[in-house]
């Protein structure tokens, strides 16, 4: 499975609290990230909360009928919760 640390203020400010954001595959569960983070990281992890980020539309040019739309790509998050006293020292500053 792919984790990639989602970057964000509010992913940032989570950190604080262990809490820490990932993008990930959609057909991952809570189970299967659970056990992706402990053994990436070496962190034990007491709760995943999962989410799917809709794709939103996204305009480009000139106002009026020279406009192109399009949609930028939609993902699934994940913000892991670890132990206390756990961090993960690449996330965290």
């Amino acid at each position: 499975m792919r984790l990639l640390p989602h970057v964000s203020e509010k992913a940032y400010d989570g950190t604080k609290r262990r809490t820490y954001a990932f993008q990930i595959p959609r057909d991952a569960d809570k189970f299967a990230i659970k056990r992706e983070v402990e053994s990436t990281y070496g962190v034990t992890v007491t709760g995943v909360r999962t989410l799917s980020q809709k794709a939103k539309t996204r305009r480009r040019g000139r106002r009026g009928g020279g406009a192109i739309t399009g949609e930028k790509a939609g993902f699934k998050k994940a913000y892991v919760t670890l132990k206390e006293g756990d961090t993960i020292k690449e996330l965290s500053s």
